[in-house]
């Protein structure tokens, strides 16, 4: 039981170390790292399952083995370095929303572009 709960949190960091992998490089294909991504989740939870499946069968959770500990070290450093990358690349999502929304406001001030066909004309009166 012991050995097969370490497997399982080794996968747990693999799978941790495939998804922090994904935020270092550079995005080629979009679409396909977002599925990796989802496909990464959804092993994390299947793991996680297995890990508690593992739990209720022993009865009560065993103290884990030091290497255990380090395991589980390793995947929190993983997840916070995730959560971290995450947030750069929100707040820079952000940043870029903002900035593509300045530029459309300045388009229509200027050009017009947010005009539906109609073109409002004013007469002024002759003095």
């Amino acid at each position: 039981m012991a050995n097969r709960r370490q497997t399982l949190y080794d996968q747990l960091l693999q799978c941790a170390k495939a998804q922090l992998h994904l935020f270092t490089e550079e995005p080629v294909n979009e679409a396909a790292e977002l599925e990796t991504f989802v496909q990464l989740s959804q092993q994390w939870e299947q793991i996680c399952a297995e890990i508690e499946d593992l739990d209720k069968k022993t009865g009560t959770m065993l103290p884990p083995s030091s290497s255990l500990v380090e395991l589980m070290e390793k995947i929190a450093e993983t997840l916070q370095q995730i959560e971290q990358r995450l947030h750069a690349s929100m707040n820079e999502t952000g940043s870029e929303l903002k900035a593509v929304n300045n530029q459309r406001l300045v388009m229509n001030a200027y050009y017009g572009m947010n005009q539906k066909g109609q073109s409002s004309l004013y007469f002024d009166e002759k003095k």
